[in-house]
């Protein structure tokens, strides 16, 4: 037996471009040169993929609270 992903994981976007609704600014970012950030919104707009897609990019390892 594999081991079985929600479909939300599955189907999570795994790169900037596969975000929908991201803009232009937001793809283009300097990674090299990333401040603070903090994200807020209602649930389920893409917070806490885009944090894992930008963690991921960066290859850091950081901290991310996702409250």
């Amino acid at each position: 037996m594999g081991v079985k992903l929600l479909l939300t994981e599955k189907y999570r976007p795994k790169e900037l471009k596969d975000v929908i609704g991201l803009s232009e600014q937001a793809k283009n970012l300097d990674l090299n040169n990333i401040p603070h950030l903090l994200f807020s919104g209602p649930p389920g707009i893409g917070k806490t993929t885009l944090a894992k897609i930008i963690i991921k990019l960066t290859k850091c390892t950081a901290l991310v609270l996702n409250a």
